[in-house]
């Protein structure tokens, strides 16, 4: 506990420090008409990443369909195996009710 809260100490003082260095430091204007830009700013502007997610998302979407119709798949096959032992365990009988267990006494 006691590292606990010298960790929490450190990252507090240099969150600090650095809050005051971005404070003291000059501010940039947002006029960069002259500047040029590099090929990654211009990539990011275009709509290539907002294309790339969309297809990303697509294809997760049907990935994940096609998982879910897998579990459930296995899910039934489980259900079936389980049911079949069973009435192999109970030899074909039904298993007793409480209404006949008060009838045979």
């Amino acid at each position: 506990m006691f590292q606990f809260i010298l960790t929490e100490v450190v990252f507090l003082s240099l969150g600090t420090i650095m809050y005051l260095a971005i404070r003291a430091l000059p501010k940039v204007s947002d006029d960069q008409s002259g500047n040029q830009t590099s090929a990654i700013e211009r990539l990011i502007a275009s709509g290539i990443p907002e294309r790339i997610d969309s297809l990303v998302n697509a294809s997760l979407a049907k990935f994940l369909r096609k998982i879910k119709v897998l579990v459930l798949k296995i899910d039934n096959a489980i259900t079936r195996w389980l049911s079949k032992a069973k009435a192999e365990r109970n030899n074909g009988q039904s298993l007793q009710d409480f209404k006949d267990i008060g009838k045979s006494q």
